[in-house]
C-alpha cells in the first residue's frame, strides 16, 4: 500500500464508518424581486457523506479565525466529480453551516479529501 491508499482508506472510514449525511448548496445565481423585496436564490445541490461535524479543541479557538461555534467535517474526495469552496452552505439534520475554509488533503498527486471548517 502506498501512502495515498492510507489517506485515502482513513478519509473513506472517516465518511463511511463514522459519516453523516450532508447536502451542500452551491448559490448558483439570485435575483431580487422589488414587488416582494426578497431574494430568491437557486441552488446546485450535491449530497454526500461526511466525518463530522467535530468541533474545535478550545487550544485551537482564538475569537478570530477560529471560533467557539464553529465545526469541522471531512469530505472524501472518493467518486466525487466536484470540490467544496468557501461560502457554500452545508445542511446538516436541520442547521445550516457556511463553509469558511477549505483544506486540501493530497498525497502522491492524488486527491484524498478535504477538512471544511463550517460556521
Amino acid at each position: 500500500m502506498t501512502f495515498a491508499t492510507d489517506m485515502r482508506a482513513m478519509f473513506d472510514s472517516l465518511t463511511g464508518d463514522l459519516g453523516n449525511s450532508v447536502t451542500f448548496k452551491d448559490v448558483t445565481s439570485e435575483t431580487y424581486d422589488p414587488a416582494t423585496g426578497e431574494n430568491t436564490r437557486t441552488t446546485d445541490d450535491q449530497d454526500a457523506n461526511v466525518g463530522g461535524p467535530f468541533g474545535y479543541e478550545s487550544r485551537f479557538v482564538d475569537g478570530d479565525l477560529i471560533l467557539e461555534s464553529d465545526r469541522k467535517i471531512y469530505l472524501s474526495a472518493e467518486g466525487l466529480s466536484w470540490a467544496p469552496e468557501v461560502d457554500e452552505r452545508v445542511v446538516h439534520n436541520t442547521q445550516t453551516y457556511v463553509i469558511v475554509r477549505v483544506t486540501e488533503f493530497e498525497a502522491q498527486d492524488t486527491m484524498i479529501g478535504w477538512e471544511l471548517q463550517i460556521r
